[in-house]
């Protein structure tokens, strides 16, 4: 069967890297201080980490529709089937607007991610090789289904006057936590952000959230590192990998995340394999 497979910029990839896999790329898009970007195309990610700062006003938004309606004619007649498997729904309108732009095309199918970041990757190389082997398209997108409770990640906001900016703290729980050092830690699950807890200096908290993940996975699991900034923090990731017990996969943190976390943002993920 030949299938096609679409991706949009949440995982972190730039436009060119995804269509060397043979898939096809849809941009969120982005502005910093009112000036409009697609993201994957450009502006990378170092780039974006060392443009940002604590002023600076960002937002986020979905895939334009004339873009999406475009690549999905395009898509479904190239291909037998064409899945598509972008940002989780609990992150951004995009997945609903994919899915409304798909109901012209019967051999489309848009798949709820309920994720971000490489884990889509992951899940897609899962079901290339599913199709290679001769699998249904019916077996592949239930595989898919399976797959998309498959990631859990904690964030942890470096500077917490960033989730000030993005509504999610007042400054007032803001002040006390700078004053007592104070980490929010946020939970990523089902493909939705919620409070988990907090901890007492940034260090120490990333130690804490390692033991927790390590303890709490299951056999098999992998796990991923994401950060960002220009550069990545090697004390910090040392220290993770010293808790799992080897050398783990590091990426900086997709911009749809990113933005509203801030430059630091160090986040550490579990995912079921």
């Amino acid at each position: 069967m030949k299938l096609g497979i679409i991706v949009d910029s949440c995982v972190g990839m730039m436009k060119d890297e995804i269509e060397k896999r043979g898939w096809h790329f849809l941009p969120l898009f982005f502005t910093i201080d009112g000036k409009e970007y697609k993201d994957g195309i450009d502006l990378n990610l170092p780039d974006f980490y060392e443009k940002i700062n604590i002023n600076s006003q960002l937002k986020t938004s979905a895939s334009s529709s004339w873009e999406t309606k475009t690549l999905f004619e395009k898509t479904s007649k190239m291909y037998d089937h064409v899945i598509v498997y972008c940002i989780s729904s609990g992150l951004s309108s995009q997945n609903n607007n994919l899915k409304i732009a798909s109901r012209e095309f019967s051999n489309i199918h848009v798949i709820d991610s309920k994720g971000v970041g490489s884990s889509i990757i992951h899940d897609l190389e899962k079901i290339e090789k599913m199709n290679e082997e001769g699998h249904s398209i019916e077996k592949m997108l239930n595989k898919l289904k399976e797959l998309t409770n498959a990631q859990i990640a904690f964030i942890l906001p470096n500077n917490i006057t960033w989730l000030v900016k993005s509504g999610r703290v007042n400054k007032s729980v803001a002040t006390m936590a700078k004053l007592f050092k104070i980490v929010p830690i946020i939970k990523f699950e089902n493909g939705k952000l919620e409070k988990y807890g907090k901890g007492r200096i940034f260090e120490k908290t990333v130690s804490k959230i390692a033991r927790y993940i390590k303890e709490e996975s299951i056999d098999g699991s992998e796990f991923i590192i994401y950060y960002a900034s220009k550069k990545p923090n090697p004390e910090l990731i040392k220290r993770v990998e010293e808790v799992i017990g080897k050398k783990l996969e590091s990426h900086l943190l997709p911009i749809v995340i990113g933005s509203h976390t801030g430059n630091d943002t160090f986040v550490i993920m579990t995912y079921k394999n």
